[in-house]
């Protein structure tokens, strides 16, 4: 191989980092021949493409030109210094990452650190040994091909990243697209938190108007947490606005539901769901439960009551019995649906979590403690409170549902 030693340059082909033997080029700028001679002949017989230049500014416009992948630099020149010279590339980006090595005659401390402050990668000391010198372009060559190479599995790792966090978002908006809004309905007292653990969640809610004085109420839980999940919940709002009617219980949706999930749901998929029918002008309230946690009735008086009601879970037997239950209520009495992640996420002193009569007690508890407010802003100030006891890192989905009578 030819090896050039003007200040012209050989090649301007800007290749990437392989074996050598022409694939890497080497810079070298020193304003002594007989060192360039030298060195040239070392890098040479190794198979490396070689160009040079003997003064700093001349250094500078040949590394524009060929795009070398390591750059042997003399300190001492002429016209500029080699610190300048390396910083002057460093300035510009495509050498920030390039091995810049000095070769200087001096040995001292202050050099070193001034060369390395500069941004010299190494130093190599004169006279040279041709093995130390070889040693160190190898090494070098090295660990920038490890760094390019890592720079594009990033580059190729950042493009999958940002197309799946796209895809994400469409889910998420798709999703939350489905869910109600429960100050679009003016004409009632509800509010909802719900917050997914992933970009997409499995937990499900609905508000349902059944007639003029007649509201449907449904929380729901899908097993699971991946994105097919949150694809299973536009199918569950498609089943609730068909089978929640004012001339259907509460039990007989939840059966249509099952009848229905079954025929769909993987093998080892179900549904939790509570489903609250609440008729103001009779003041009363049925609610049927699928393997859900126990609704919360909180009365104006201040007093809070579970409903725990045992029921099958939906989506695996076609024959289920949900658990069912009416009861009065009087005006400003809130009722409150939720799932598990709500109640589950709870943290007891010893720093545990899981326990659903621990969670439920607390639960209790902090709609007791922001009962007197909006009932928005207590549900806010609730799922805030567990959050924060989290440390921000709750286990599981959560949706918290109120309804004022």
């Amino acid at each position: 191989m030819a090896t050039t030693t003007t200040e012209t340059v050989q090649s301007t082909r800007s290749m990437g980092f392989g074996l050598p033997g022409g694939h890497e080029v080497i810079l070298v700028i020193d304003d002594d021949e007989d060192v360039r001679k030298i060195v040239c002949a070392l890098l040479a017989a190794k198979g490396y493409q070689v160009v040079t230049a003997k003064s700093g500014e001349s250094g500078i416009a040949v590394a524009q030109q060929s795009n070398p992948h390591l750059i042997l630099l003399d300190v001492q020149m002429p016209d500029i210094t080699g610190f300048e010279v390396c910083k002057e590339l460093r300035w510009q980006s495509k050498f920030k990452d390039t091995p810049i090595l000095f070769i200087t005659a001096s040995d001292s401390t202050e050099d070193k650190i001034e060369g390395f402050n500069a941004g010299g990668t190494d130093y190599i000391c004169k006279p040279l040994s041709g093995k130390e010198l070889i040693a160190r372009v190898q090494l070098h060559m090295e660990v920038a091909r490890s760094r390019s190479q890592l720079r594009k599995k990033n580059s190729l790792l950042e493009g999958i990243v940002a197309s799946q966090t796209q895809r994400l978002n469409q889910v998420r908006h798709g999703q939350t697209n489905i869910l109600t809004d429960p100050s679009g309905l003016s004409e009632i007292r509800a509010a909802v938190r719900y917050v997914p653990i992933l970009e997409a969640g499995g937990d499900f809610y609905e508000i349902v108007r059944l007639s003029e004085d007649s509201f449907g109420l449904f929380v729901a839980d899908v097993s699971g947490h991946d994105l097919g999940v949150a694809y299973l919940t536009g199918a569950l709002k498609a089943l609730v606005l068909s089978f929640a009617s004012e001339a259907l219980t509460p039990a007989d949706t939840i059966l249509m539901l099952n009848s229905s999930l079954c025929r769909f749901l993987g093998a080892e998929q179900y549904v939790t769901a509570c489903y609250a029918k609440v008729s103001r002008s009779q003041k009363t309230v049925e609610i049927a439960s699928a393997g859900h946690p126990p609704s919360l009735f909180v009365s104006h008086l201040g007093s809070n009551t579970y409903i725990d009601l045992v029921g099958d879970v939906l989506g695996i037997h076609e024959t289920i019995q949900p658990g069912v239950t009416s009861f009065c209520f009087e005006p400003k009495d809130r009722i409150y649906l939720y799932s598990d992640g709500l109640i589950e996420s709870y943290r007891t002193k010893e720093g545990k979590s899981g326990s659903r009569a621990f969670g439920c007690n607390r639960l209790s508890e902090a709609i007791q403690k922001h009962q007197h407010g909006s009932l928005g802003r207590g549900i806010d100030d609730v799922v805030d409170e567990l959050i924060i006891e989290c440390d921000h890192s709750v286990d599981d989905d959560i949706v918290l549902l109120g309804f004022e009578c």
